[in-house]
């Protein structure tokens, strides 16, 4: 489904390879996140999961409950990796 006058008119090849390619980046900064020191739990995971967040507002027009859903969990997901935790 392509919308018109949308200014990103990918198709939905392009679209699942983005989200593809993202989703696996975001997956192996997750794996970093989980074990690694407070520098590197916050920087790599935390843009990635903003990445994530832009794309998925791009991607409102096409799935809009799905991508307010991710927007979401990218937003928490950055909440979390930027709080200080008490060790």
């Amino acid at each position: 489904m392509v919308l018109p006058n949308y200014a990103y008119s990918l198709s939905s090849t392009g679209w699942g390879w983005l989200h593809l390619i993202l989703g696996v980046l975001v997956f192996h900064g997750g794996r970093g996140a989980a074990g690694g020191p407070a520098l590197g739990r916050a920087s790599p995971a935390s843009v990635l999961a903003s990445f994530q967040t832009i794309a998925s507002f791009v991607f409102l027009p096409y799935y809009p409950v799905w991508g307010i859903v991710v927007i979401a969990l990218s937003l928490f997901v950055i909440w979390a990796l930027l709080t200080p935790r008490n060790r």
